[in-house]
C-alpha cells in the first residue's frame, strides 16, 4: 500500500530476468525459413515468422489453405526447426477487402 515511484519501477525492471537472446541457430533457421517461403511465392508481407528454441511459429494470413500447408511443409524442412506452430489464418482477398485489410 502506498505510492509507486519511478525509482521503484526502474529498480523492478533492473532486477527482472532478462529474456534469452535468440541463438545463432534460431536466427539462421528463421532466415532460411523466410527465404524458403519467399521462393514458394507466399505473401511475405502477410506472414510473420519467429524461431525460438527450435520451434518455428508462423502467424498472419494467407489466401488459401494450400498456402497454409505449404508454409508448414517449408518450416518442417528447415534444419534446426524441431517443431512448427502454424497460426496462419486463411482469409481470401475479398474477405480482407471487406474488413479493411490490405
Amino acid at each position: 500500500v502506498g505510492i509507486v515511484s519511478r525509482a521503484n519501477l526502474l529498480h523492478g525492471l533492473a532486477l527482472a530476468p532478462r529474456p534469452r537472446a535468440a541463438s545463432q541457430t534460431d536466427r539462421q533457421a528463421r532466415e532460411a525459413l523466410q527465404q524458403s517461403l519467399r521462393q514458394a511465392g507466399l505473401p511475405m508481407h502477410q506472414i510473420n515468422v519467429t524461431v525460438k528454441g527450435g520451434q518455428a511459429t508462423l502467424w498472419g494470413w494467407v489466401d488459401a489453405e494450400v498456402q497454409r500447408d505449404a508454409a508448414s511443409a517449408a518450416a518442417e524442412a528447415i534444419a534446426g526447426v524441431k517443431k512448427v506452430r502454424n497460426e496462419l489464418v486463411v482469409m481470401s482477398p475479398a474477405v480482407r477487402a471487406g474488413r479493411g485489410f490490405v
